[in-house]
């Protein structure tokens, strides 16, 4: 039988036509697909570092500990302040911190550093003109006690020149200290000066 090589021709021609098509067109997809994305990159982190920030950083708040914290004093200090006092933070040191603040330490002004060296005042204090004793088993020598023009009381770093034992009565309990973690108790001598010490709360208590 004899073929029409006219009809060959172009039935080749079509046919490699339609490899080429096939054989190009993955590659075009693929070239789409990446000019799509390259305007969508996203920072990544080099050396183990932190992504790049795009220009924008967080300013660096310094906190002065030694700074005297106290009611008007508002800031950084004072936000600090009262994290450790319970309240709301808004850095902002008005009636509700100082409030706080004496109901704590019994003080009405602190720094941080300060604050920690602060004892917690004493939420069961004796009343002032109760009589003590002394009640802890080792005894007792309390410190001098000076009375100042002000009415106010100054410890000493002296000693009492006596040792109260174990139930024995110090005296009358005639100021505190404003975290009441100490008494002034003042010792009454029968036709003598009368005599002022400090104790501590801890180790008296109430006759």
């Amino acid at each position: 039988m004899k073929v029409d090589k006219s009809i060959l021709i172009p039935a080749g021609i079509a046919v490699a036509a339609i490899g080429i098509y096939f054989l190009t067109k993955p590659k075009k997809e693929e070239q789409a697909f990446e000019q799509t994305n390259q305007g969508t990159t996203t920072p990544v982190a080099t050396n183990g570092g932190t992504p790049p920030s795009n220009g924008t950083t967080t300013p660096t708040v310094t906190i002065n500990k030694n700074k005297l914290l106290k009611k008007g004093v508002n800031g950084a200090e004072s936000k600090e302040l009262q994290k450790l006092l319970g309240v709301t933070a808004d850095g902002i040191f008005g009636a509700q911190t100082e409030g706080a603040l004496v109901a704590k330490k019994g003080v009405t002004q602190t720094t941080l550093n300060q604050y920690g060296t602060l004892p917690n005042i004493n939420q069961a204090p004796i009343a002032v003109g109760s009589s003590v004793m002394v009640n802890i088993r080792e005894g007792l020598i309390p410190k001098w006690a000076t009375k100042m023009a002000d009415g106010s009381f100054s410890m000493s770093d002296k000693n009492y020149y006596k040792t109260f034992k174990y139930g024995d009565e110090i005296g009358k309990i005639v100021s505190q200290t404003p975290s009441k973690n100490y008494y002034v108790v003042e010792i009454e001598f029968f036709l003598a000066p009368n005599e002022y010490v400090f104790v501590s709360a801890a180790n008296v208590k109430k006759i």
